[in-house]
């Protein structure tokens, strides 16, 4: 058995693809900065440092906006290098960091560069074709990690994959949420959760999971 993953090349973001972008009246869009290549994830911090991952190149790069201009200031500032980082998320002063496999925190400096990475979880699920971690804080203070599955139609061993992680800032406690079609309560919170994520190039909302701790 063989298979074959597509990789279409990138786009350029020209002015005349920009123009077919369609927006609300009275909105208009025009380029932060330009060049990037292959940007993933953006991160805003308060200070209004603006962070960009590109997992094809291994980094991530800070950009700025100081005269408050709608354009990035200068050339973009490597900041950070990690083969395959993606995921990227700001809470109470520190970038959290997503690669395949790791998850890792950094102070951010006044700056706006990075201080020594701090490596919180190195054992996520392997990425297989789903590879892409993306992060984000809920109300309940608690970090959430997306583990796709490893391919579109798998009998998974793995029990982590496709699942929602719960963790704490510092990593520990890691809990994970499958999928379920009933509602249910949030165990962290006594809310019903909304989640939204992709399965199978559909796009499901408001799906409400159930979490299990390792």
């Amino acid at each position: 058995m063989t298979h074959t993953v597509f990789q279409p090349p990138p786009v350029e973001a020209t002015a005349a693809r920009l123009a077919q972008v369609e927006l609300p009246d009275g909105f208009e869009i025009t380029p932060f900065t330009t060049g990037l290549k292959n940007p993933r994830i953006l991160a805003v911090d308060p200070s209004g440092h603006v962070y960009v991952s590109r997992r094809e190149q291994g980094d991530v790069l800070l950009l700025r906006d100081e005269d408050g201009d709608g354009r990035a200031d200068g050339e973009p500032r490597q900041v950070l290098h990690r083969p395959a980082v993606h995921g990227l998320e700001v809470h109470d002063g520190a970038l959290y960091i997503a690669t395949v496999k790791e998850l890792l925190r950094a102070p951010i400096q006044p700056d706006g560069s990075l201080g020594e990475p701090e490596l919180l979880v190195d054992d996520l699920p392997d990425g297989g074709q789903h590879p892409n971690r993306t992060l984000a804080f809920g109300p309940d203070g608690k970090l959430y990690v997306s583990i796709g599955s490893t391919c579109n139609a798998c009998n998974e061993t793995n029990p982590e994959h496709a699942t929602l992680l719960r963790v704490e800032p510092d990593g520990s406690s890691r809990w994970w949420g499958r999928l379920l079609r009933r509602t249910g309560d949030d165990p962290c919170c006594d809310r019903l959760v909304s989640v939204r994520v992709t399965q199978s190039a559909r796009t499901l909302r408001e799906v409400p999971y159930r979490a299990k701790q390792q």
